[in-house]
């Protein structure tokens, strides 16, 4: 026996999946946004970061959580040689720098570029005529660390290893909704 065709075309408005597809496509814009803003990390993620050994490009090596500790704030600046958004950011991250290095604020310029690109740390330092600590993480450990997928990439701890900031892409260092923040974080 053969069944008869509907006259009406199957869709997926007719269809009783619908409301499953809809929760899934839901479920996953969200998920999707929060692993794009970036701005939730998980206890534990920052306790493995904070536990990872950073060397500066000095050749000194430090765990992360322990040079935290130093500074009322603690900026974690990842870049690398080869992005352009990272070279353009360097100068206002330097002025910002300059502005609240006295305050307590450390910047940790840790730049990703494979070991053999290192030795470019040490003329961009020239060039821009910075006086914040370099790290080198050739391997990207640090980064992977941190979940982000972008460079220029930003955190900002303080000096217990509380995470205040994160964000990937420039950060506009010289905006003053950011100054106002960095003076309420450094009370």
């Amino acid at each position: 026996m053969q069944q008869k065709e509907s006259s009406q075309p199957r869709t997926l408005a007719t269809d009783k999946w619908l409301p499953l597809v809809v929760i899934i496509l839901g479920l996953s814009g969200y998920v999707g946004f929060k692993w794009i803003r970036g701005q939730e990390s998980s206890p534990v993620a920052l306790e493995r970061l904070l536990n990872q050994e950073c060397q500066f490009s000095s050749g000194d090596r430090v765990r992360l959580g322990e040079e935290v500790s130093k500074h009322k704030l603690t900026i974690l600046h990842f870049w690398a040689s080869w992005c352009p958004p990272c070279i353009d950011e360097i100068p206002r991250l330097v002025t910002f720098h300059n502005q609240y290095g006295a305050l307590g604020v450390a910047v940790l310029a840790v730049n990703t570029d494979e070991e053999k690109s290192l030795e470019h740390i040490g003329r961009f330092r020239k060039r821009f005529n910075w006086n914040f600590l370099d790290v080198t993480d050739p391997l990207s450990r640090l980064y992977a660390a941190t979940g982000f997928q972008a460079l220029p990439s930003t955190m900002i701890f303080s000096k217990t290893g509380e995470l205040l900031y994160k964000q990937s892409g420039d950060l506009a260092w010289d905006s003053q909704p950011f100054h106002t923040q960095v003076l309420k974080w450094l009370d």
